[in-house]
């Protein structure tokens, strides 16, 4: 059973054999699958239309820079902007980012990557101490609906943080670590009704006893990290699939 049921039609149905279980999920394609051009491309967008999305991509990245974080704010779909203030963005982008990458250089290339029902824009940010790809996800209104960079985490740590914000009920922060396509189908109410309904099974959440990472070595196979959560009626193994950035592209749990 996956924790996000009834995903877009174009999502595919694959069979995880891990630790003996054969689990079965709809799982999102990756965003390093759709940078190398996979099946799942759309009708291609006009040279105007790509130029437009862009120059949005390089003016919000430009406003946190500056930090103008309202202004940044205002670039969000409606949907995020209830949830991300500007004090939850310019924090976003100082911790995550800018502590691990250094302070902003420029901006070294941008291209529009077409997806199903969404455009993705990877910008190459050059920063002080590393260049960074950041992919800023529009929906077909061409409003902003994701941004996504690497984490430099491990797997371990994501789902550490993960596992804590849903504890915390900051599912806006949740949402961060997954990866750009799934983005385009949850948002953070989404998040919320999956986790609702897990404890509505195993009842209050204690702690988050064990995690194991199985690495796969194919590149157009998942990792997957199995976390061991303890609840007031029990534990629950709960299957978390990692694409080749490490970010997180579908949660199953085994059936009973």
């Amino acid at each position: 059973m996956s924790l996000f049921p009834s995903l877009a039609p174009r999502t595919l149905l694959l069979s995880v054999l891990c630790c003996g279980l054969t689990s079965v999920l709809w799982e999102m394609p990756s965003s390093s699958q759709a940078i190398a051009g996979t099946p799942f491309i759309a009708q291609a967008l006009t040279d105007s239309q790509k130029q437009s999305i862009i120059q949005q991509a390089k003016d919000y990245v430009m406003l946190i820079v500056n930090q103008d974080y309202a202004k940044a704010q205002a670039l969000l779909s409606p949907e995020l902007q209830k949830i991300w203030t500007p004090e939850k963005i310019g924090q976003l982008w100082q911790t995550e980012l800018i502590a691990r990458s250094g302070s902003f250089q420029k901006i070294l290339d941008a291209k529009v990557i077409d997806v199903v029902n969404a455009d993705i824009v990877k910008l190459t940010v050059q920063f002080s101490g590393q260049t960074e790809d950041i992919l800023l996800t529009f929906n077909k209104q061409q409003q902003l609906i994701a941004a996504n960079w690497t984490m430099g985490k491990s797997i371990d740590q994501i789902v550490e943080e993960f596992i804590e914000a849903l504890r915390n009920q900051d599912y806006a922060k949740a949402r961060t670590y997954l990866s750009p396509l799934l983005k385009v189908e949850i948002l953070p109410p989404r998040i919320q009704k999956g986790w609702t309904r897990l404890l509505e099974k195993n009842g209050q959440f204690r702690k988050l006893l064990d995690v194991e990472t199985k690495t796969n070595p194919s590149p157009a196979s998942p990792d997957v990290a199995i976390a061991t959560l303890k609840f007031t009626k029990g534990t629950q193994d709960v299957f978390i699939f990692f694409d080749k950035d490490r970010f997180i592209t579908n949660i199953d749990l085994p059936e009973n």
